[in-house]
């Protein structure tokens, strides 16, 4: 459905909009106040629903019992595209020269190749065709996490602002609700640090094992914040109470805080 506003500018405000919908009789454009009786979920999709295979939800048009007809559904987590990410051109390239330099039995060029491969990313991070969105909630704080360009990340941010405003009567915190890259400024959700891991150096089975994962740590200050609570002067404090309780006690005196 979309609304258009009108050049009469001298009816009341409400009647300055037209409302266009389509339905099963075909498509239809009348004053806001005439379709005030209208529901939203009687109109039908103005764009059809994606489907594809390996396609982990289903949209489509699902029965609704409460209007007793069906609506239209797709979900936010249809933005994936692609099922992975195209080769990075510069690491291809490296590739190829390798296999050339072990063609020629050139062993040393071999080694300096693969010490550059493993500087590049083996995938292209901005391949155009390639999107992830993923979603965790714990009460009302939630965490996204969006493999694909800023400008989509902050549709997906006015998005999430526009609905809670208008439906839930809610309004985003702004200086918790923030934009970050995930491999170089870390995001702080539940009282941990989670950000994208990146170490060349970290090799398993031949292979770099922890680019691009998501890590979950624990910040600093957080750290040192509990760790003053059993200081004194710098160095550890005595805990004289404790010291004719039984073991048992002791354990559970310092789990419990």
């Amino acid at each position: 459905m979309g609304a258009q506003g009108t050049a009469q500018q001298a009816l009341p405000a409400v009647d300055r909009f037209e409302v266009g919908w389509r339905d099963d009789e075909g498509e239809h454009r009348r004053p806001l106040t005439d379709v005030l009786s209208v529901e939203f979920e009687a109109g039908l999709p103005v764009r059809g629903f994606p489907s594809y295979r390996g396609q982990r939800h289903f949209p489509g048009l699902y029965w609704s019992a409460t209007t007793g007809g069906h609506v239209g559904f797709e979900s936010w987590l249809e933005r994936d595209r692609g099922r992975r990410r195209r080769t990075h051109r510069a690491y291809e390239i490296v590739e190829n020269r390798i296999a050339r330099a072990r063609r020629h039995g050139d062993r040393e060029a071999v080694r300096a190749l693969r010490r550059e491969r493993r500087s590049l990313p083996s995938q292209d991070p901005h391949d155009p065709g390639y999107r992830r969105l993923r979603y965790v909630r714990y009460c009302d704080d939630f965490l996204l996490g969006f493999a694909g360009p800023k400008s989509e990340a902050v549709e997906i941010k006015e998005k999430i602002r526009t609905f809670l405003r208008d439906e839930l009567k809610l309004e985003l915190s702004e200086s918790k609700t923030l934009i970050t890259h995930a491999t170089s400024q870390a995001a702080r959700f539940l009282g941990y640090e989670i950000r994208a891991q990146h170490a060349d150096t970290k090799i398993t089975r031949n292979r770099r094992a922890v680019n691009g994962a998501i890590g979950l740590f624990v910040p600093r200050d957080v750290i040192r914040d509990r760790c003053a609570r059993y200081m004194s002067g710098g160095k550890p404090a005595l805990r004289g109470p404790l010291l004719h309780d039984e073991d048992f006690t002791i354990v559970a005196k310092y789990g419990s805080e």
